[in-house]
Parts: C-alpha cells; sequence; structure tokens
C-alpha cells in the first residue's frame, strides 16, 4: 500500500489534470508561438520533456531603496508542479533586453544559512532580523499606509459612497482577520445592504462539510450562519440567505462554496485560510469580475495584500 505522502502525491496531481479543459488545449502550431511570458495561474506547459502546472504565481516590482518609486521592472515567480514526478519547482522570468528565465535546481534547508561572518543562523540573527524590520515597517508606515486604517463600519460607508460616485472597482482589505473566518465586515455588507460585493473569502469548514454530507448541489437555496466561530477576535457568526451558485474544487482545496446573495454580492467559503493575491485566482466557476463593484479581500492584514505579497490594485481595471 501507498505511503500518505505518495498517496497526497498523486491525488494533487491528478486533481490538476483533472481541472485542465478541452478549450484550454493549443495545437503544436500555437505551441511555437508561445512562451513563457503567456502562461498564468492553473496554465499547463512542457518543459525538458516534463508537464508542469502552475499552483502560484506572483508578480514583483522592483522600487528605490526607500520603497517609494518604482522601476517598471517586473519580475515573475512561478511555482510549479511536474505532474510526472510530483516534485514542486519555482521558475522565474523577467525581460529586459531578452527573456531570462531561471529555475530552481537545489533547495536550501535553515541549517544551510550563514550570517555575514560565514557563521550559522542563530535565534539571535532571527531576532535582530525581525527588530529591523519591524523598527523599518515603523519607520515608513505613514508614507506606506498614509491614514488610519477605518474600523469595519467606516470601510463599509466609504465603499458604498465611492460605489454611488462612480468610483469603482473599490477594495476592502480586512488587517485584523488572522483565522480566517472574521465576519466583521461581511456583517457590514449585510447590514447596509451593499450591492455588487465579491467577498473572498471566508473560512467556514463546518458550512463546507454541511453542504458536502447533505448532497448540495449549485442552485439549491442556501440559509446557513458563515465564520465568526473561532474566537471574540472573529466576530459573530453572519446568517445568510441565498443561493449556491458552485460547489467543487478551487484555488489549492477540493471543495469550497460560492453563494450569491442579496443585490449582486457573492461569497466564497473555503475550508481553511485562503489569502487572495491575483485576480486571477478568482475566475473559477460562475464568477466573473466585471460584474462586482466591490472587492473585499478577507484575509491577513493589509501589509501583507499590498506590499509584501504584491497584490496590485492595478490588475483590477
Amino acid at each position: 500500500m501507498l505511503d500518505i505522502a505518495i498517496q497526497k502525491s498523486f491525488k494533487e496531481r491528478f486533481t490538476a489534470i483533472r481541472s485542465l479543459k478541452k478549450t484550454q488545449l493549443v495545437s503544436l502550431s500555437q505551441r511555437m508561438s508561445l512562451t513563457i511570458k503567456d502562461v498564468g495561474l492553473h496554465s499547463f506547459f512542457e518543459y525538458l520533456g516534463n508537464n508542469w502546472f502552475i499552483t502560484d504565481f506572483n508578480k514583483y516590482e522592483e522600487t528605490s531603496d526607500d520603497f517609494k518609486s518604482k522601476k517598471g521592472y517586473f519580475i515573475y515567480e512561478l511555482t510549479c508542479l511536474c505532474l510526472e514526478t510530483g516534485k514542486t519547482v519555482n521558475f522565474e522570468w523577467e525581460f529586459d533586453d531578452e527573456l531570462e528565465i531561471s529555475m530552481t535546481l537545489d533547495r536550501l534547508s535553515f541549517r544551510d544559512l550563514k550570517d555575514d561572518a560565514g557563521e550559522s543562523i542563530d535565534g539571535d540573527d532571527l531576532d535582530q532580523i525581525a527588530d529591523d524590520m519591524s523598527d523599518y515597517i515603523w519607520r515608513v508606515r505613514e508614507d506606506l499606509f498614509g491614514e488610519e486604517f477605518a474600523q469595519p463600519d467606516v470601510a463599509a460607508s466609504k465603499a458604498a459612497d465611492a460605489f454611488t460616485s462612480g468610483e469603482t472597482p473599490i477594495v476592502l482589505a480586512d488587517y485584523s482577520d488572522r483565522s480566517g473566518d472574521a465576519t466583521h465586515v461581511l456583517r457590514e455588507v449585510v447590514d447596509q445592504s451593499l450591492s455588487g460585493v465579491l467577498i473572498a473569502t471566508v473560512r467556514d469548514e463546518h458550512v463546507i462539510d454541511a453542504l458536502l454530507q447533505g448532497n448540495a448541489k449549485a442552485g439549491d437555496r442556501f440559509s446557513m450562519d458563515v465564520g465568526g466561530f473561532s474566537g471574540p477576535a472573529s466576530g459573530k457568526p453572519v446568517h445568510i440567505d441565498g443561493t449556491l451558485t458552485y460547489l467543487g474544487n478551487g484555488f489549492s482545496f477540493d471543495t469550497v462554496a460560492i453563494v450569491d446573495f442579496g443585490d449582486r454580492n457573492s461569497l466564497i467559503i473555503t475550508p481553511a485560510l485562503k489569502q487572495v493575491i491575483w485576480t486571477e485566482e478568482l475566475l473559477f466557476g460562475p464568477l466573473q469580475l466585471e460584474n462586482f463593484d466591490t472587492y473585499y479581500f478577507f484575509k491577513d492584514k493589509i501589509l501583507c495584500i499590498f506590499c509584501h505579497r504584491k497584490f496590485r490594485g492595478d490588475d483590477l481595471k
């Protein structure tokens, strides 16, 4: 019998293969005109006799040392799963005078890392790195974030005003949500009757399990409490009445749910915390981003969304 790790590897690869649609296939003649620049999240490509599936896609823009000016120079990082071996490899590409592609050949373990004196990294070094990062972020906080973060009710109200003024699309980001099931902004979306909001995502494995056990399917009525179960910081569960429009694989999960409710609102429910970085990640099921005016990326903190993970607002244009 195969061990658990091998079973998991086969399952991951089969799930990726089953996601390939016939309409996505390209002819041999078309392939000759394509390069790595044409691929995106969840794309497939062939390299060195192996087939690869892109599980994560990141785009980084080079900036000045003080992060105040952008240089218009991008590096693209692709995390890829080899469908033959199950090995995960990172590819990077950039274009200056010519297309340059690199591929990771070896992984470094923590014990391989050295400090400036050539000695192994220890706890003191890690503390110093953390202190330096904290000090830097605090020094440039006003340049990075401007005014203080708005509370959920104020942020939702501002989103409604912006929508009325035609200032769309709008991005709402919850910087306090660490467990994935916080409902503070979701509650304001419901209470203030906002329209055209895509909420991505709220973690609630209990809802996912209940839908699977009840053999739910797209088109079924949805009437359940969502989120707000990890503790006081997560808020209270929010009751959502709507229609289940999708129940299937999404992101890297076997099962996610999409529920339409209110006036053109959609809620993505996941079985674990999921941070959305790229709008391309949301192109599954019935979702059409042009149908929404407000995007609510319901994860972690704003720093991660807009800075550390390089989520780009102009991707929404």
